[in-house]
């Protein structure tokens, strides 16, 4: 049973991924790189909205905005680089 066992694990890990599931995960990978646009696009408008905030109030809110969605964009960067990396 232990032989079988090691057997389909040896023939799992070697086995090639089906056209599907490389399909699947390439759509995957161009929608990740659309969302990190789009943060990227909300970031600049962000940046824009501090600089002419009229009061120090709202300039802390729009940063606290702003740091949320820089952590956002470093962590869905770092999952597409590591996307690309299994390539």
């Amino acid at each position: 049973q232990a032989v079988e066992d090691a057997e389909m694990q040896l023939a799992i890990v070697n086995a090639r991924p089906s056209q599907e599931a490389k399909d699947v995960a390439y759509s995957s990978l161009l929608f990740k790189q659309k969302d990190l646009q789009a943060l990227d696009d909300q970031i600049s408008r962000l940046e824009n909205q501090v600089r002419s905030a009229p009061d120090e109030n709202i300039k802390g809110r729009l940063r606290q905005q702003l740091s949320r969605l820089k952590i956002q964009y470093i962590d869905l960067k770092a999952d597409i680089e590591k996307v690309m990396k299994k390539k």
